[in-house]
């Protein structure tokens, strides 16, 4: 046990700096960890013979954790705008809010009666394409979880080049 232990934490080090193989030899080590903790489990299961008292003080969970709805997730934050990289364009990021499965970019520009763009990702990050260079465009973000969407994001405006 403690040498697999070892080894995937060696390989845990190294995967940090290395490519993709580093990183497929640290899953496959993780695999190999994970194998023995299974056996060891059992045998330590085995050993206690049904007595309570012996398992709880082998040091492994008598049960699974049991997961908790998360609720109504917070509202995104840290928004911001920054020109695109061709003219017409601009890129939002916020930071990732936890148990966020989507994300509803929407953009608003400064022009009347100009159509508002909505965008569902799942991802933290959005580029908004076609827009008017020399408008100000206003975006928000929302999170969507499994209890329903959050608030709104606190508005990112920025003028289009």
């Amino acid at each position: 046990m403690q040498t697999a232990l070892d080894n995937y934490t060696d390989g845990v080090a190294k995967a940090a700096d290395g490519g993709k193989s580093a990183t497929a030899k640290k899953n496959n080590l993780r695999l190999i960890l994970a194998g023995l903790m299974r056996q060891l489990a059992s045998y330590v299961a085995t050993a206690c013979g049904g007595d309570m008292t012996n398992l709880l003080l082998s040091g492994f969970p008598t049960q699974k954790p049991v997961r908790q709805p998360i609720g109504v997730l917070a509202a995104p934050g840290n928004l911001t705008l920054t020109q695109g990289d061709r003219s017409g364009e601009l890129a939002a990021r916020v930071n990732p809010v936890f148990g966020a499965a989507l994300y509803t970019w929407t953009l608003t520009p400064a022009t009347p009666g100009a159509v508002v763009q909505t965008v569902q990702t799942t991802a933290t990050r959005n580029t908004f394409t076609g827009l008017t260079p020399g408008v100000s465009y206003t975006a928000v973000v929302n999170a969507i979880g499994t209890a329903g969407p959050s608030d709104w994001s606190n508005p990112a405006s920025l003028i289009v080049i």
